[in-house]
């Protein structure tokens, strides 16, 4: 039930939803360079569980069921989504990758058939979010065509934050950004067509806003209704089939062609953030950290956590310049299972606690 109420919310009903909260303007937008520079920084990197780039080009079994996992990463955090859908069934076997690219398939054949992956991992929450997506070009008519997709999900409240392309509206340059619960959506002309040339979207999600992009250029206004208060997963997804958001199934195939996704937390430690290592007591170690978004710009706290819980704060209200040289104290317990976190002095909703343990002896 809740997967069936998923596909209504985001799909037929999400439409008629939307057109009543649509912001029908003309948007401006402004290029945002210190974060742009954070997101190309972050292209040669794996960050917090998300592959990417899809370079791994796994054969995934399409045996029935409620999952399959896609192993679409190193380390398994992808999966291959089947159910039948009214509208348009999901299929494992209309997802695959090769060449570093992650292809969800609409067959054709004016078949109502498409694909989805899900990421294992349903805790996903605020930070900074990009996607490069090439959508589906097809033949057919101006009502034939599909809807291809990012957004974030949480199925037991129905709060999303969504990124959609309609190829119905390929030539008008269209992307939808959408968010619930109360359906708001902006509509914004994209500098070329969806399906002829590969777009970066993505959004920053804070606590009160969401800042939409398109190819690193910020979208004007910031959304501050239906504003996610949850964590859930991240979902992609291309299918067909609705006559009120994307259009009748297509006459010939159409791929929907991912490059890479890309996620950060707004503050991410870097450095300790490995296996094996041991600092000394007594000794100077230098924390390092990234920052994105607008909490790039406050004070950072930063914080020495043992066996998951808060063993001491090392400093409060630190300048968030990217590293911080610690002197350990002599008088610190030697243990394996220390982790440093990193968290906004403004709001503690933005924080980053490092994966890795590390010792002090």
């Amino acid at each position: 039930m809740i997967k069936l109420s998923r596909f209504l919310t985001i799909g037929f009903s999400m439409y008629i939803l939307c057109s009543c909260q649509k912001q029908e303007v003309t948007l401006s937008a402004q290029q945002d360079s210190v974060e742009t520079k954070a997101i190309v920084l972050g292209y040669d990197n794996f960050y917090d569980g998300f592959d990417w780039s899809f370079t791994n080009n796994p054969t995934v079994s399409a045996t029935p069921g409620a999952w399959t996992l896609g192993g679409y990463s190193s380390n398994g955090r992808w999966g291959r989504l089947s159910w039948n859908w009214s509208t348009c069934p999901l299929s494992p076997a209309q997802v695959s990758s090769a060449g570093g690219f992650l292809n969800l398939q609409v067959p054709g054949n004016l078949q109502q058939l498409g694909g989805q992956v899900e990421s294992i991992r349903n805790d996903y929450w605020y930070g900074s979010y990009r996607v490069k997506i090439l959508a589906g070009a097809h033949s057919g008519t101006d009502a034939q065509g599909s809807c291809n997709a990012l957004f974030f999900y949480n199925s037991a409240t129905q709060q999303e934050i969504d990124i959609e392309i309609l190829t119905t509206e390929h030539a008008a340059k269209k992307v939808h950004f959408v968010t619930h619960p109360g359906s708001y959506e902006i509509i914004y002309v994209l500098p070329s067509d969806p399906t002829t040339t590969s777009i970066e979207y993505g959004f920053d999600w804070y606590a009160t806003k969401i800042d939409f992009f398109a190819n690193g250029v910020k979208v004007v206004p910031s959304q501050t209704k239906g504003v996610p208060s949850t964590k859930g997963e991240i979902i992609l997804n291309h299918w067909t089939g609705n006559t009120y958001w994307g259009g009748t199934a297509p006459p010939s195939v159409s791929n929907m062609v991912v490059d890479y996704v890309w996620h950060s937390p707004f503050l991410l430690v870097t450095y300790p953030d490995a296996t094996g290592i041991s600092w000394s007591k007594g000794s100077t170690k230098t924390i390092t950290w990234n920052s994105y978004g607008d909490v790039s710009a406050s004070k950072v706290n930063l914080e020495i956590w043992k066996n998951q819980a808060l063993y001491q704060t090392i400093k409060s209200g630190a300048p968030n310049t990217g590293s911080y040289a610690w002197a350990i104290p002599k008088t610190f317990s030697s243990a394996t299972n220390y982790q440093i976190k990193i968290k906004s002095a403004l709001n503690a909703n933005y924080f980053d606690l490092s994966n890795a343990s590390f010792a002090i002896k």
